[in-house]
């Protein structure tokens, strides 16, 4: 099931999205210490493509999604 969430991010110079933050309903937040991977994919259910980056967050390995301009997790 899909959460969305806010996400800070900045922008490199040639246009690259990275994540620095995840912030939760509740006021929470979270620094993305690094992004290791970066990959696109295909949903389901939209059929659009979305962007999957792979994150290290409080020291674990986790997804965040980017899809139709919106950010989300699993």
């Amino acid at each position: 099931m899909k959460k969305y969430i806010r996400i800070n991010a900045e922008f490199e110079q040639d246009g690259t999205m990275i994540p620095v933050r995840i912030i939760w309903d509740n006021g929470a937040e979270y620094p993305i210490s690094e992004v290791i991977d970066v990959r696109y994919f295909k949903p389901e259910s939209s059929g659009k493509i979305g962007i999957k980056y792979t994150c290290i967050i409080l020291g674990k390995i986790r997804d965040v999604y980017f899809e139709d301009a919106r950010w989300y997790v699993v």
